[in-house]
């Protein structure tokens, strides 16, 4: 009787897990005050007249502010 050749199994290969980069934190805060006086320096200038602001959509609450 002839024996039937035996397959050979292949060997799965490892996936290496790639490390991941730490991102800086400082960044946001910076950005963060920024937004903060971005917003105050608006509201203090709509309050004295500088800028006027109209509502794009009621319900959404988006507004276009522009300058007078």
């Amino acid at each position: 009787m002839l024996k039937k050749p035996k397959q050979k199994k292949k060997k799965k290969k490892k996936k290496k897990k790639k490390k991941k980069k730490k991102k800086k934190k400082k960044n946001k805060k910076k950005k963060h005050k920024k937004e903060e006086k971005a917003a105050h320096l608006i509201s203090h200038m709509l309050q004295q007249g500088h800028l006027g602001y109209k509502s794009l959509n009621r319900f959404g609450g988006e507004y276009v502010i522009y300058r007078i």
